[in-house]
């Protein structure tokens, strides 16, 4: 992917430094383990910082943890013996946690669960005032890409992305061409978990004219972005202060119905700007 980014040379350990620092598992809240043999396995598993540079999800002293290079549900005490291991995943993925594919291992009994991951964040972004006038419109939250959160374009054709091919920063792009130049249409220096608002943007390419390609450009001027809520409402991504000695709490919902529409409150909070959504956001259940 282009706007800057660099191949070749020594950008393998730049790049793989840069995603330690910036792929959190943000956009994920928690999975809901469900199907699991081990009954006690099942339940709410919330995000909890890091593990060896990857997310951990955490319900009590089980966690889901990437370890030696595979996923695995298991004791938290017994990360290096067999016997504290219940499930394994072997799905190639180091960002974030297949929600299929489990296995059943040492401690575990069968059948092996599956995961429904609980999103938090934006439920979409308004694009404005792009020069390229596809670019504009609503972009809707739609699962995950390398660990951070994906949001698609009302219409399809472009997405709203953050990919290690453009250093994590993020991307207004084709989503046919993300390992290209001329797919991207605008761009940021922001590497931030979520997608920069206001006037963060810049044109990809030359921004001056399409020239003879037939190929989809950005033109200037870059536009204006605004994050939105399931309820159409403009939101200001910021931190809140937490109660003194204590911090941010994280209520999970159970449903599906809750669990499109979560927002921790340390994330966000609601402006006063009119900005509005002619309709409530129907968000898409991230892809398996």
């Amino acid at each position: 992917m282009g706007c800057g980014a660099s191949s070749g040379g020594g950008g393998g350990s730049e790049l793989d430094h840069l995603k330690d620092a910036t792929v959190t598992g943000a956009g994920i809240a928690a999975f809901q383990v469900t199907g699991a043999g081990t009954e006690h396995v099942n339940g709410i598993y919330a995000r909890h910082g890091m593990y060896e540079s990857h997310p951990v999800f955490k319900k009590g002293g089980i966690w889901i943890v990437m370890y030696g290079g595979s996923w695995y549900i298991g004791e938290s005490s017994k990360l290096e013996a067999d016997d504290g291991d219940y499930y394994r995943n072997d799905t190639h993925d180091d960002h974030l946690p297949s929600v299929m594919n489990w296995e059943t291992a040492e401690s575990g009994a069968d059948p092996a669960p599956s995961l429904m991951p609980i999103l938090e964040g934006p439920a979409a972004y308004a694009v404005q005032g792009a020069g390229t006038a596809t670019a504009n419109g609503v972009y809707v939250r739609d699962g995950m890409h390398q660990g951070s959160p994906l949001y698609r374009h009302e219409r399809g054709h472009l997405v709203l992305i953050r990919t290690s091919g453009n250093r994590y920063r993020w991307m207004i792009a084709d989503k046919e061409k993300l390992e290209e130049t001329d797919g991207d249409l605008y761009c940021t220096e922001s590497c931030s978990e979520y997608p920069p608002t206001g006037d963060a943007w810049t044109v990809g390419g030359d921004g001056d004219n399409p020239g003879e390609s037939d190929e989809l450009q950005g033109l200037k001027p870059a536009p204006t972005v605004v994050a939105m809520g399931a309820d159409g409402v403009a939101l200001k991504l910021e931190w809140v202060p937490a109660m003194q000695g204590t911090t941010p709490a994280i209520s999970i919902p159970t449903t599906a119905a809750a669990a499109v529409q979560f927002v921790p409150n340390y994330v966000m909070q609601t402006t006063t700007t009119t900005t509005t959504m002619a309709a409530p956001v129907v968000m898409a259940m991230p892809v398996a």
